[in-house]
């Protein structure tokens, strides 16, 4: 099976065809917030609410493709495909960085419906 993980603010649709097109093409929406805490807390429940098993090869953009590394750490996944996305901190935006301890108090479902 592939999984396909959307950047933050975006859902399934950001994988239309010729994505949606391949066979075992499996693209996600973000499931409800349920106090995840961490980008592996936010693994688990991807893995858990999509079904992401051993042997899958996920893609991820952006947010979705750090996730997607942090799917690998949980899972033994063969194949990890990353658009647009940051593997390590230093790639992050510095402004970004320094704002990353207000998630901890960021309404995020509010964040959420605000991006549509």
């Amino acid at each position: 099976m592939i999984h396909a993980i959307p950047g933050m603010g975006a859902d399934r649709r950001m994988y239309p065809v010729p994505w949606s097109s391949l066979p075992e093409f499996s693209a996600h929406d973000w499931m409800p917030y349920a106090n995840e805490l961490s980008l592996a807390d936010v693994a688990r429940s991807m893995c858990e609410a999509r079904s992401i098993e051993d042997g899958d090869i996920i893609v991820g953009s952006s947010l979705g493709g750090m996730v997607a590394c942090e799917v690998t750490r949980i899972r033994s996944i063969p194949v990890l495909y990353l658009i647009g996305s940051a593997v390590q901190k230093e790639e992050v935006n510095g402004l970004l960085a320094l704002l990353h301890p207000l998630a901890k108090i960021a309404p995020i479902e509010w964040l959420r419906c605000l991006a549509g």
